[in-house]
């Protein structure tokens, strides 16, 4: 598990963590190390290489020491850097309040609480700093071609909030309370007419209050859909079975929440969705303006070969300092040579830019596309291992293999089909050499 995402648990001195949920998103692909709070402050080593910090207050003894877990947190938190650490804490709901506003804690949980739940806020936390500091990257990686990136800070307040809720309405009285005064609320009794309000305007988030087996097959719809792939959906139940958890994270859900539902935690949660949600659409925005000739592929519009090798230099080296996993994937069309044939190349152009458009829309704002050679794409994967990689590139996979293209003057769709191979780097790898064996 050397790149499983790395927790910090910060405890009582001599007590246990909770096994149930520490056993639960450990079979999640998370390793937990324990730091126990002390007199003896946490050493600067502690902090390498960690994800994410959760401060236990779950007991009144905790609780009552919530200050010493707090500037414990802070001691390790502030060694890394540049690297910043996201706090989450879990607590009792009447503690909830004295914790946050503040900026040493990043985000508030109280029970009752499911490992989904939980992996899914810490995820959320890690991804938006991971967007930070790959900004910040990216933007000393346009220095070196002479340019400047256009100037780009994440949304500290979102206004004009659009959420649609699908469902009879149960849980609406819920939500009204928890969103209504910085939301439109947008109601939608039946999946059809869900989808037809997600085709006709842009919504900031899905809150579906629909049965198990109807929210899966909803939500493995709309995931099949570019335009919706990153759209935060949040799952409202009356009840939790582990198999309905299971399968709802499965199809593409964002987070669930169970009765009774606290409104201060839908709140509370639905911005930190938003905000991340919002932030990846604008690094994207601001990743395309800044392409030019220098750094952009003319056919696609994707970054150029040699911009992407540029940069994954730098992101190996910070890979090796700060021991995070970094993925790569080389998508290929598969029958291009079909398609050039059948059609001529000059329809594969159009076919290989369509691909790359819509590639580009399906990765994270964090992860970069260039086109490689012919109808090759690289992905890079910031933060992530091979097995997050395999997801994320089946979702991607899945969508384009189900988009029928059309072209113009040719009278029937073209199907496309695409293949990959996904590479994680390790210690010694080189950029040229590591890209190259996504191709073989």
């Amino acid at each position: 598990m050397g790149n499983a995402p790395r927790i910090l648990l910060i405890r009582e001195s001599g007590d246990a963590p909770d096994q149930i949920y520490c056993s639960a998103l450990e079979s999640r692909g998370f390793h937990f190390d324990v730091s126990e709070v002390s007199e003896n402050p946490a050493g600067p080593e502690i902090g390498q290489g960690v994800n994410a910090i959760i401060l236990e207050l779950l007991t009144n003894s905790a609780a009552a020491a919530a200050d010493a877990f707090r500037a414990h947190a802070r001691s390790i938190a502030g060694e890394t850097g540049d690297r910043k650490i996201p706090i989450l804490a879990l607590c009792q709901q009447d503690l909830a309040d004295d914790l946050l506003p503040a900026d040493d804690i990043d985000a508030v949980m109280h029970p009752p609480l499911t490992a989904g739940q939980i992996a899914g806020r810490i995820a959320t936390l890690a991804r938006l700093n991971t967007m930070h500091f790959e900004l910040a990257r990216r933007v000393e990686t346009y220095a070196r071609y002479g340019m400047d990136a256009p100037d780009i800070s994440p949304p500290e307040i979102i206004d004009e909030v659009s959420i649609l809720i699908v469902g009879e309405g149960a849980h609406l009285a819920i939500a009204e309370r928890a969103l209504g005064k910085g939301a439109t609320l947008i109601g939608a009794l039946t999946r059809d007419m869900a989808e037809d309000y997600l085709n006709r305007r842009a919504f900031d988030a899905i809150l579906l209050d629909l049965p198990g087996d109807e929210a899966v097959d909803f939500l493995s719809n709309i995931r099949r859909n570019a335009k919706f792939h990153s759209l935060p959906v949040l799952a409202l139940l009356p009840h939790m079975e582990t198999g309905d958890t299971e399968a709802l994270f499965e199809a593409g859900a964002t987070d669930l929440f169970m009765e009774p539902i606290d409104p201060r935690e839908l709140a509370a949660r639905s911005d930190a969705y938003i905000k991340e949600n919002r932030f990846r659409e604008k690094l994207r925005s601001v990743y395309h303006q800044a392409r030019h000739m220098a750094t952009g592929d003319a056919l696609t519009g994707l970054y150029s070969r040699g911009f992407i090798l540029e940069h994954l230099d730098r992101m190996l080296e910070d890979k090796a300092r700060w021991g995070e996993p970094l993925t790569l994937c080389g998508l290929t069309i598969d029958n291009l040579k079909e398609i050039n044939g059948t059609y001529g190349y000059a329809v594969g152009d159009r076919i290989i830019r369509q691909i790359g458009t819509l590639i580009g829309q399906l990765v994270r704002g964090e992860d970069m596309t260039a086109r490689w050679k012919g109808g090759n794409f690289l992905v890079i994967l910031t933060s992530t291992d091979a097995r997050d990689a395999e997801v994320a590139i089946a979702r991607i996979r899945g969508v384009v293999n189900h988009t029928l293209f059309s072209v113009e003057d040719i009278a029937s769709p073209i199907q496309v089909r695409i293949d990959e191979k996904i590479v994680e780097a390790g210690p010694f790898d080189l950029a040229e050499a590591l890209a190259k064996r996504a191709f073989r």
